[in-house]
């Protein structure tokens, strides 16, 4: 295939019908469409490789627009129809749907094209012109050698140009009309060749602009100069009289130079004895500083130490708080089991006394009972007394028994108490150890506090 292009792009491809066969004949095609439906299209027809299909809609700028879709789908537009209902009576909208356009001049950025050896094509009737014109103020129009373009005989939509709006606008440009394809007389493709001597003519005019520009700089240049020079002229006749003036002065200038040597010596000496003093100075300034953030730094020390230490105090002052009631508990403890020991030494000693009686008392009927057996062995009373004994004794021997299991128990409780006093004592005396040992940490950081 004979590549004619190196880059052909489609605004308002539909289904890439018109004109006929330009697709074959380009390095690579990129084909744009605004609708859904001749998107989807396109992909299927076209699986070239070198064939690129985007959906955008194209406009001057990027902006919201309302895009309305007619039952002739390739004369949807942006613009209201007007001149298109007259040519095509049967036309109507179809539905409508707010899109977001691109603007021509950053569809064809992208593209990233070079040199000049490729085409365009635009098929949006309704803003062709101002598309054209868009690229124009860019100067991208130079990157198309052919531009093919849909147009018409009476304005189809709102604001949309004809034909020879179109061919006078591109003959502007540098670009003949090199074919018209009438086919559809109404609607006829108009074919544009960019002419090299226009580009030729455009290149001469831009260098010879440059050319006047640069000498217009020039001859503001040399006036500047000229000025520049009287002024310089005067100004030399001024000097020369300063000159006279200033050989009268110059021997006056020369002793006041050699006066002024002589105390610029003086200066310097007094500026070397002042620079070492400064030195002096600065080094015990250096030093004062160091000093200075030595004694910042102990002291931020010191007063984190004294805040620890006042924690501690705190810490120690809870301690001791809490030591003292522990304490004063203790003794209260101490104090009851001390009363209840009282007591129960009482009563233990009282049942040690009833014991005694009650063994004498055991002791003293076992002899009478065995007395009465032998005096009246062979009597009723006798038998009615020893009844009477042997009661009074089993009595006795019961609550002799009751007795020695209550001073057991007595006992074994005083035993209990006993090591429970000595347990509180220990502890007594632990806290009181505790109490100075707090007593004598709470003395020594008030004295640190307070030094």
């Amino acid at each position: 295939m004979n590549s004619q292009f190196s880059h052909l792009v489609w605004l308002g491809a539909g289904t890439a019908a018109e004109p006929a066969n330009i697709v074959n004949i380009a390095e690579h095609v990129t084909l744009i469409e605004a609708r859904e439906a001749a998107y989807q299209y396109l992909k299927k027809k076209n699986t070239q490789t070198n064939v690129d299909i985007k959906q955008q809609l194209v406009c001057v700028a990027s902006d919201s627009a309302l895009f309305t879709e007619y039952n002739l789908a390739e004369y949807s537009a942006v613009n209201p129809a007007t001149g298109l209902k007259a040519l095509f009576p049967g036309l109507r909208k179809v539905g409508a749907e707010q899109l977001t356009s691109v603007a021509i001049t950053d569809t064809i950025a992208e593209l990233s094209l070079s040199g000049s050896d490729n085409a365009l094509i635009i098929d949006i009737p309704d803003i062709n012109l101002a598309l054209l014109q868009a690229i124009q103020q860019s100067r991208q129009i130079s990157l198309f050698k052919n531009i093919y373009i849909h147009t018409a005989l009476e304005p189809l939509y709102k604001g949309s140009s004809i034909s020879a709006d179109v061919i006078a606008f591109m003959e502007s440009c540098g670009y003949d009309l090199l074919q018209k394809n009438d086919q559809d007389p109404e609607l006829p493709w108009l074919t544009f060749f960019a002419n090299p001597l226009w580009v030729t003519l455009q290149i001469t005019n831009d260098n010879l602009a440059a050319e006047q520009q640069a000498k217009a700089k020039l001859e503001k240049e040399l006036a500047k100069s000229n000025l520049a020079l009287n002024a310089l002229q005067q100004a030399s006749g001024s000097l020369k009289q300063e000159l006279e003036k200033s050989n009268h002065n110059l021997t006056a200038q020369q002793q006041a130079k050699e006066a002024l040597s002589k105390e610029l010596d003086k200066t310097k000496q007094d500026l070397i004895a002042q620079q070492q003093t400064s030195e002096a100075l600065n080094k015990e300034l250096e030093k004062t500083k160091r000093d200075l953030i030595a004694q910042q730094q102990a002291k931020e020390a010191i007063n984190k130490e004294l805040d620890k230490t006042k924690q501690d105090l705190i810490s120690q002052q809870q301690t001791k708080e809490a030591l003292d009631k522990e304490l004063e508990k203790n003794k209260q403890d101490l104090t009851t089991h001390q009363q209840v020991k009282d007591i129960l030494d009482k009563e233990l000693h009282k049942a040690k006394q009833d014991l005694s009686t009650l063994q004498n008392s055991a002791e003293k009927n076992t002899k009478d009972f065995e007395s009465s057996k032998k005096e009246l062995a062979n009597a009723n009373e006798a038998a009615k007394a020893t009844a009477k004994l042997q009661l009074d004794f089993d009595l006795l021997s019961k609550t002799a028994a009751n007795r020695k299991d209550l001073v057991t128990k007595l006992e074994k409780e005083n035993l209990s108490l006993t090591e429970e006093n000595l347990r509180l004592a220990k502890k007594q005396i632990v806290l009181e150890q505790e109490m100075i040992k707090a007593d004598a940490q709470i003395t020594l950081i008030k004295d640190l506090f307070l030094k």
